[in-house]
């Protein structure tokens, strides 16, 4: 990731714009302290997660935990619609 001052991107909007076209996220800095990211369009995080990919974030989560999951994985209604 790259970082930019705001001075900088004021001076080289354009540079800065070419290189989050090209994929890569930049972190605007005022003072040294970061207060913005831009990021290519298209690498958002998506606003819900399925099912299948949430459980799988948990594969070294502790037996206690997987067991819980596991249990939750198969009565979802529990916590509403898991898609």
């Amino acid at each position: 990731m790259t970082m930019v001052a705001a001075r900088d991107l004021r001076n080289h909007t354009r540079d800065v714009l070419s290189m989050v076209g090209t994929g890569e996220t930049v972190t605007i800095t005022l003072h040294g302290k970061a207060v913005a990211v831009l990021s290519p369009v298209g690498l958002e995080k998506a606003a819900f997660l399925p099912k299948a990919a949430f459980l799988a974030n948990f594969y070294q989560a502790d037996s206690a935990l997987r067991d819980e999951l596991r249990e939750l994985d198969q009565s979802s209604d529990e916590l509403g619609p898991i898609e």
